[in-house]
């Protein structure tokens, strides 16, 4: 009896790791997705790399002016957000861009 039931449990907990293989498999796919998406996006809204590269730089930095440029190089972004939500304070609307961007929370922080 107790054979049977290791036997069980070992079953499931195999059919648990190849589940959450899966899983992982499919988010990173999912994250490559949408790293292209943004750069196709962002390519679309005339952007160069090194102007991508000078909006990164600048949010890294946390530099005063990334929030305008960034405005300049999506100006349909920020009056969307606030369609939404009309009550969002800057350091909001600063976060959701950074999001825009990719940024994990690892950076953002």
């Amino acid at each position: 009896m107790d054979i049977v039931f290791i036997a069980q449990k070992d079953e499931l907990i195999n059919g648990l790791i190849r589940n959450t293989k899966i899983k992982d498999s499919t988010i990173e796919d999912l994250v490559k997705t949408n790293t292209e998406l943004m750069k196709q996006q962002m390519l679309i809204h005339h952007l160069t790399e090194e102007n991508i590269q000078e909006i990164f730089s600048l949010a890294e930095n946390n530099s005063a002016m990334f929030f305008e440029k960034f405005q300049v190089f999506f100006p349909n972004f920020i009056p969307d957000i606030l369609k939404i939500n009309s009550n969002l304070i800057h350091s909001e609307l600063y976060f959701c861009a950074l999001m825009k961007l990719d940024f994990d929370t690892k950076k953002i922080a």
